[in-house]
């Protein structure tokens, strides 16, 4: 049995310490809620976004990409390893930061869509309805339009890709038009004399036959 006089001294150090022993006891009991009702942290998977702007026309290289984590529950359908989009040819523009999908590469072609000594250059025609009719591998003159007095610009170039967009259709319904821009494979030495044009404005594009 514990002695009166034991009881009095454990009564004595309880009334000396009861404050710093209930300020100890609250702060237990803080910590412990605050594991109970913080959430764990959501899961996250990566994803591969532009380092920088990035024009179309371009071959992705290791530079020009990077690896961002987002919550999985909101993750867009994308790339997760840069290997997966390195290589590949760009037919839209992409802004800094911008996810990478599918879309934005050029369709059917990969990195050796070009041959020694061409390039690819974007150009917009001024007839969308004409993009309409063009495959990749398709080859065609490219002319000014004609209040530049329809100058010959390029001839025999071949359309690598014409990037299509999806709209919303009838009943919700999703449908793919090509837009009026067109990517295509220009000998290096009239790349510059190629992009200048397609600056300046719209191209008119005479269809060759094959082999023509």
């Amino acid at each position: 049995m514990i002695s009166r006089v034991g009881t009095a001294r454990l009564h004595r150090l309880l009334h000396r310490w009861r404050r710093p022993l209930a300020a100890v006891l609250i702060g237990l009991a803080v910590l412990l809620a605050l594991g109970i009702l913080r959430p764990s942290p959501p899961p996250t998977v990566p994803v591969v976004v532009s380092a920088r702007d990035l024009p179309p026309g371009i071959t992705l290289t290791t530079e020009d990409v990077r690896v961002v984590d987002v919550p999985a529950a909101i993750a867009p359908s994308g790339f997760a390893r840069p290997d997966d989009v390195v290589g590949r040819l760009l037919a839209l523009g992409i802004g800094a930061g911008e996810l990478i999908t599918a879309s934005r590469f050029a369709t059917g072609v990969g990195s050796g869509a070009l041959d020694v000594g061409e390039v690819a250059v974007p150009v917009r025609l001024g007839d969308r309805s004409l993009a309409e009719f063009l495959q990749p591998g398709d080859v065609i003159d490219l002319v000014a339009a004609p209040n530049r007095q329809g100058e010959l610009v390029a001839p025999s170039v071949r359309v690598i890709t014409v990037p299509r967009q999806t709209s919303e259709g009838f009943l919700g319904g999703s449908a793919a038009r090509a837009d009026s821009l067109v990517l295509v494979a220009v000998p290096r030495r009239m790349a510059t004399q190629v992009a200048a044009s397609a600056l300046a404005g719209p191209l008119a594009a005479v269809i060759r036959a094959t082999g023509a």
